[in-house]
């Protein structure tokens, strides 16, 4: 019973300073765009028809991460996995170690978004946030929790890592900028950004 407590307590947590930290100084639209960004994402992962390891989170992240800041990248990837797994296998350690290790990318994310070329920085970033987030989640993880070897996690990860990487890249080309366009088409009043501009709106 304590343990199941503690697990609500840390999701109830979670969800509220994750929360305010992405609509901190948000105007009304800007909460929408982002309430509306963590309802896309749940719905095609909880959709029992959507393919394997092909899933929006990292494709939705960037472009709000890049418009928003860092703040609101971290925040929206910890929302993501806190609240899948609270809808789905329930909060367990698991659960910290991707939505750390996702945050750290959300985090870094405004990082590789300014400058010219965005879509190419949307591919590129695409794949070096999926290196790492599998080689965290899939080989360090594997032998730090569950006691396997780094090489057969290593091995038994490269399956997956290339069909994540596929999966990203191609959500990257086709899904990231339309986020992005729809972010400063729906709140053009609001943001400095043009769509697909070089450049980043942190706050």
């Amino acid at each position: 019973k304590d343990h199941a407590c503690l697990q609500k307590i840390l999701h109830i947590v979670s969800v509220f300073f994750s929360y305010t930290y992405m609509l901190k100084k948000r105007t009304f639209t800007q909460s929408l765009q982002i309430a509306a960004g963590l309802a896309f994402c749940m719905l095609w992962r909880l959709s029992p028809v959507h393919p394997p390891n092909v899933e929006p989170v990292l494709a939705t992240l960037m472009p709000f991460a890049r418009r928003y800041g860092a703040l609101t990248g971290f925040a929206f990837a910890v929302l993501n996995m806190v609240l899948y797994d609270a809808i789905t296998s329930g909060i367990t350690q698991w659960t910290a170690v991707t939505a750390v290790t996702y945050g750290l990318i959300g985090l870094a994310s405004p990082l590789f978004m300014q400058g010219k070329y965005p879509l190419a920085r949307y591919v590129g970033y695409a794949v070096v946030a999926t290196l790492f987030f599998d080689a965290i989640t899939g080989v360090v993880a594997g032998a730090v929790l569950f006691d396997m070897s780094w090489k057969t996690g290593l091995i038994g990860q490269i399956p997956f890592t290339i069909n994540h990487l596929i999966g990203n890249t191609l959500l990257a080309v086709a899904l990231s900028p339309l986020i992005d366009w729809l972010l400063w088409k729906t709140s053009k009043n609001q943001l400095q950004l043009s769509p697909m501009s070089s450049g980043n709106q942190s706050v």
